[in-house]
């Protein structure tokens, strides 16, 4: 999918609290690995607000952390657990946080008049998270919570120099 110009975002899973497993697609290279991040209310499964959800796999397939607590979504009609209106709902987990990243993505490609590859495009993003857990890169958060308006506005990485085919069209 790189090599045609596509850029995966996939949610690293939401087995924290259980078998922790590495999840594919989030586990292959070049695939970016999204965890859910708290809101500021205090639950079980978030214990510090804005930090990474307990429930949100914490292994090497994190590469930044986005909203996926509360997220309101679109559902069937007939869901009516944490109904906001109908068809639409809060839901959490990582499925919620990789479109918030996906849609970033996109924010980068248009703002560099898709000039970024996919590999640049992945590395913006982690390069401008916020650090939120240890210094530097962590299996919890990963490089940190995305940063929309950095990720955008800063100006993106070179390209792969360990890419050997970059010169071919």
């Amino acid at each position: 999918a790189s090599a045609r110009g596509a850029l995966v975002v996939a949610s690293v899973g939401n087995q924290g609290q259980e078998v922790n497993a590495l999840n594919y697609p989030a586990g292959y290279r070049r695939v970016l690995g999204v965890g859910a991040q708290c809101d500021s209310v205090v639950t079980f499964d978030c214990p510090r607000p804005f930090a990474a959800a307990t429930f949100s796999n914490h292994n090497r397939t994190v590469d930044v952390i986005a909203p996926g607590v509360n997220v309101l979504s679109s559902v069937p009609r007939r869901v009516t657990e944490r109904m906001v209106a109908p068809g639409y709902a809060l839901k959490d987990g990582t499925s919620m946080a990789a479109p918030y990243v996906t849609g970033v993505a996109a924010l980068v490609i248009a703002a560099n008049n898709g000039t970024l590859n996919p590999y640049q495009v992945l590395r913006q993003i982690e390069n401008t998270a916020i650090d939120s857990g240890s210094a530097g890169r962590d299996n919890v958060s990963g490089y940190g919570i995305v940063n929309p308006r950095a990720a955008v506005t800063l100006q993106g990485p070179p390209g792969d120099p360990e890419e050997v085919n970059d010169d071919i069209k």
